[in-house]
């Protein structure tokens, strides 16, 4: 199928991104919230917070383009069983490397085993991946019509993104057992995003929407910075509440952010050296997503971690080598063709 350059550039700095929140994470939780450091930490991780939404944007609109051929064979025996393999083979590298202190111990295989439940956070993403590659079949007769769509994303607005939130907050608890009796929850979740992503891409909005999306984007990102940084030290330790991908003010920064750079790199001419780099480092997109955890464990093992330095300066270079030595491990693996096809 031809590349979409543009989104291959989008799936380039998403990637990245995604890297740059980990790497934040890695001490954002353990540290005092009231340090130069951790809110140095919340501020990279606040304005990076669109990683995730990109991706399943990026993937909403490979996955519903009418003019893909997708049927029920292909989603499963082609798209869905090879998640599963590279799940699978994933959760058992980082459960053997989180026991690898017990390598030479009597109980490693039992501390392996209990590994693998929680072998590591980051392939949550190809679980809920595998759930909406299930129901594409259904998504894609939604796109079919503008119309459709646009229904299916104001349901997803307000009953996936703004009520659950709200409901974090004591005065809207009442509403949880309306909503939990609507039973809406084909428009729940990352759904949203991924007829989002199609919609967003295929349809160019009028200017005094853009205008108002910048605008909302613009303040979204600065009040998951301040409400992120407050409610933290409002608690005395570090708050999620406003970092989920379903809240509203990151679905709407998410979405801002994405129209923006949507709209600069469709119109870009690239030149053949950009083309054959954008298109080199998006290939290898899944396979750096799936192992730059192990690099940011393992350099954390040498103290390789943002407190080395300033955090405003180590939070991006760390993040750089580890993209760049993820980069070049996979490139490394895609060698074997087999392991290629099927782990990365």
């Amino acid at each position: 199928m031809q590349r979409k350059l543009d989104v291959d550039l989008l799936r380039v700095i998403a990637t990245f991104a995604v890297i740059v929140t980990h790497v934040c994470s890695y001490n954002w939780y353990g540290k005092e919230v009231d340090t130069f450091y951790w809110q140095s930490l919340n501020l990279y991780s606040s304005i990076f917070r669109w990683c995730v939404p990109f991706f399943v944007m990026i993937s909403g609109i490979f996955f519903l383009d009418p003019e893909k051929i997708i049927d029920l064979k292909r989603i499963y025996y082609k798209y869905i069983l090879r998640l599963v393999i590279i799940l699978v083979f994933w959760t058992l590298f980082y459960a053997f490397y989180n026991s690898i202190d017990f390598l030479y111990n009597k109980d490693f295989f039992s501390y392996y085993l209990q590994s693998l439940s929680s072998s590591s956070f980051h392939l949550w993403f190809i679980v809920m991946i595998i759930g909406l590659y299930i129901i594409v079949p259904f998504l894609r007769l939604v796109i079919e019509r503008k119309t459709l769509s646009e229904y299916f994303i104001i349901l997803s607005v307000i009953f996936g993104f703004f009520v659950p939130f709200l409901q974090n907050f004591a005065v809207f608890s009442f509403t949880k057992e309306i909503t939990e009796s609507l039973h809406l929850n084909f428009v729940l979740g990352y759904s949203g995003y991924y007829v989002l992503g199609y919609y967003l891409y295929k349809y160019d909005l009028v200017k005094k929407i853009k205008i108002s999306l910048y605008y909302m984007g613009v303040l979204s990102f600065i009040f998951t910075i301040i409400a992120s940084s407050v409610f933290s030290l409002m608690n005395g330790k570090a708050s999620h509440l406003f970092f989920d991908y379903l809240s509203p003010n990151v679905m709407i920064m998410s979405v801002s952010l994405f129209v923006y750079l949507k709209d600069i790199f469709i119109k870009r001419d690239f030149s053949k050296s950009q083309i054959i780099l954008i298109s080199f480092l998006s290939r290898y997109s899944l396979g750096i997503y799936l192992i730059h955890i192990f690099y940011i464990n393992v350099f954390a093992r040498f103290q390789f971690t943002t407190e080395l330095f300033n955090p405003i300066f180590s939070v991006i270079i760390i993040s750089f080598v580890v993209y760049l030595v993820s980069l070049f491990t996979i490139y490394l693996i895609s060698k074997v063709s087999m392991i290629r096809k099927y782990i990365i």
